[in-house]
């Protein structure tokens, strides 16, 4: 249990090394050490005796380990190969750590953590935008006034944050607690500091899909395809812009450019069209030292991020890659189905891990519109989705 909190304590997001006062690449290293460190732990406990619950998940399991190897394979066609092989590395070492969890963890006892973990981090990160401003609070010209608390990036603090009010919310609904209450008001206030209202949103929406799939199996069934409704959202934006070549959506006259998002999808997809089917390989587009230049020269700025999972999926596991993953969503979105009608029959702490997986996994397929999270290996947010997709595939699946 420990371990699991220091995995997330450790893997949500790049911290800011102004806190300790080491340069930047001695802070990231010593982080990436520590969660390895922690990795291992974690998983050479779970081969102690009586550590395992069940045997390790196997059947059902056949299109996870495809996409996986198809992501890890994509080291042999990079376009930057030397950074793809540490990102591939890591996502199939992260991975079996995860298939390894599976085995000693049920996804209840994951999401009570993940919430213990999440309200540390947004608590420590609140403290440092109201009392140390020069640490919590960015002076760049693109977020300056906004929050990041402990870590580099606002959107880390935004999606932390989000996923505590989803979970503190989840949790409202079957106890109103003072550590719930106290999750939920933490969670608010960092998401609107960090100016991610968008994802607060989502998390109250995310709680709203699982109370209706609570009192209707038909909207249960229907809620459970809200994965493949993004999916289907994103492939239509990606059509949009690779059709008309435009760096906006023209909507009657103005043109909707989702604060420079689509700029930046633009350019990449773009680049996509050059190696349409294989694409350049995981973490192979960005790294590329004249694609990042040529970006920054164009436009004056570069964030080195695809801001939409779906845009990073098509871009660097090609339309093979895309096509496999839209396999795994539809498969997914099926086995949420199984659990969410299945868990009317179950106690309530059990309902919990279902409920949480479920709403968990309709957040982190939304906000990955706008903000890239599949296969962040080092991220405890994919850890989390990833783990619920290993016990959803390898549950085994009653007749609807």
């Amino acid at each position: 249990m420990a371990l699991v909190i220091a995995i997330a304590l450790v893997s949500c997001g790049n911290v800011n090394p102004a806190i300790v006062g080491l340069p930047d690449a001695v802070v990231e290293l010593g982080q990436k050490l520590a969660g390895a460190a922690f990795w291992m732990l974690a998983i050479g406990v779970s081969f102690l005796p009586g550590v395992q619950q069940r045997p390790s998940p196997v059947a059902g399991l056949l299109l996870p380990a495809l996409l996986v190897a198809w992501a890890v394979s994509s080291v042999a066609w990079s376009n930057q190969p030397a950074s793809s092989v540490e990102k591939a590395a890591v996502l199939a070492f992260t991975t079996f750590g995860t298939w390894r969890l599976a085995a000693s963890l049920h996804c209840d006892a994951l999401f009570r953590l993940l919430f213990w973990s999440l309200l540390l981090l947004v608590l420590a990160s609140v403290a440092a935008a109201v009392f140390v401003p020069s640490i919590g609070v960015l002076q760049t010209w693109q977020h300056a006034g906004q929050w990041s608390g402990l870590f580099v990036s606002k959107q880390t603090l935004g999606m932390v944050s989000a996923s505590l009010v989803f979970l503190s919310l989840l949790r409202l609904c079957y106890a109103v607690t003072p550590v719930a209450i106290l999750g939920l008001i933490a969670g608010i206030a960092a998401v609107i500091g960090a100016g991610s209202r968008g994802g607060a949103a989502m998390a109250v929406a995310a709680v709203v899909c699982v109370l209706a799939a609570r009192r209707s199996a038909r909207l249960a069934g229907a809620i459970s395809y809200l994965p493949a409704v993004t999916l289907g959202l994103a492939s239509a934006g990606i059509a949009i812009l690779v059709g008309m070549d435009l760096p906006y959506f023209p909507f009657f006259g103005a043109e909707i450019d989702l604060t420079d998002r689509t700029v930046i999808w633009h350019y990449a997809l773009s680049g996509w069209t050059e190696r349409p089917l294989l694409g350049f390989g995981i973490q192979g587009f960005w790294t590329d030292p004249l694609r990042y230049e040529l970006f920054e020269r164009t436009h004056g700025w570069v964030l080195d991020n695809f801001h939409s999972g779906y845009v990073a999926l098509l871009v660097e596991q090609g339309l093979l890659g895309y096509l496999l993953f839209a396999g795994f969503v539809l498969m997914l979105c099926r086995r949420l189905r199984l659990a969410i009608l299945g868990a009317a029959r179950l106690d309530p702490g059990a309902r919990f891990g279902i409920e949480a997986t479920f709403g968990y996994v309709i957040l982190s397929f939304t906000i990955n519109l706008t903000e890239t999270f599949f296969f962040r290996a080092t991220d405890f947010a994919q850890v989390t989705v990833a783990l619920a997709a290993i016990t959803l595939f390898a549950a085994p699946a009653p007749r609807a």
